[in-house]
């Protein structure tokens, strides 16, 4: 996103993502046990199905319908009326029970690493919304052509050259955790 990034060995959001991994990671096996028929709550019943029918498909396919379909499985809601705290990165299932904020997110990239996507593809990035004023969630994908961003304000999936109003500020995956430097001249060179 026009920035400058660099491996990190903590961040304030550290605790925060390494939380949701491990809450994820417990949870992971009734993702499965759903998708096998076993009694789950619909929307994570159609969560299941909707990666099954991805399975395959075109990346632009998959990306494009993952994203439009996951924004549309959730309202948005403020964690301190959610969960009671200023602050949550909800896990899929806490996701599906139908009120999220930057959660859209968390839910993407998992569901992007189900799919095959590798670790090195993806990363959860949040970004400071520079004309609203405040912190998002957004995930990049690189897909070899080109890096884009699956956004819970568009349905549809964005190259992510197109979307300079973020400045990212802190980027992760599976592995390790960067943060960013934005300014002028890296986005006037990054553009050109």
């Amino acid at each position: 996103m026009g920035s400058f990034e660099f491996k990190t060995a903590s961040h304030r959001f550290q605790s925060d993502w390494q939380g949701v991994l491990t809450r994820i990671k417990d949870e992971a096996p009734s993702y499965d046990n759903c998708a096998n028929g076993d009694a789950c709550s619909p929307q994570v019943k159609k969560w299941r199905t909707l990666l099954e029918d991805l399975k395959g498909q075109p990346a632009d396919i998959q990306l494009a319908k993952l994203n439009k379909t996951i924004n549309r499985m959730a309202r948005y809601g403020d964690d301190s009326k959610i969960f009671g705290k200023r602050d949550d990165w909800a896990t899929p299932v806490e996701f599906l029970k139908g009120r999220a904020d930057c959660d859209y997110a968390t839910i993407k990239f998992w569901s992007l690493l189900e799919l095959g996507y590798s670790n090195d593809q993806l990363r959860l990035a949040v970004v400071r919304d520079q004309r609203r004023g405040i912190l998002h969630a957004v995930v990049t994908v690189d897909t070899g052509e080109k890096k884009v961003v699956l956004d819970s304000l568009f349905d549809h999936v964005v190259e992510e050259r197109y979307i300079l109003k973020y400045a990212p500020i802190y980027s992760v995956n599976l592995e390790s955790q960067f943060s960013h430097i934005v300014s002028k001249q890296l986005r006037v060179a990054y553009l050109n």
